[in-house]
């Protein structure tokens, strides 16, 4: 249990640190954005596994 909370609290400051990241470069390269809109979908994937599975 307490191990799960500790990744739940992971991957909050890393979704919170790559919504920083994608604010700072909203008027960077296409593929910059593309790689953050990936990197984004599968931290929401991930958490979604993490809440099924408890």
């Amino acid at each position: 249990m307490h191990e799960q909370r500790d990744e739940n609290g992971l991957i909050s400051k890393l979704a919170r640190d790559l919504v920083l990241i994608e604010r700072k470069s909203f008027y960077g390269s296409e593929p910059e954005r593309d790689r953050l809109k990936k990197m984004r979908e599968l931290i929401d994937e991930i958490s979604q596994e993490i809440q099924n599975d408890s």
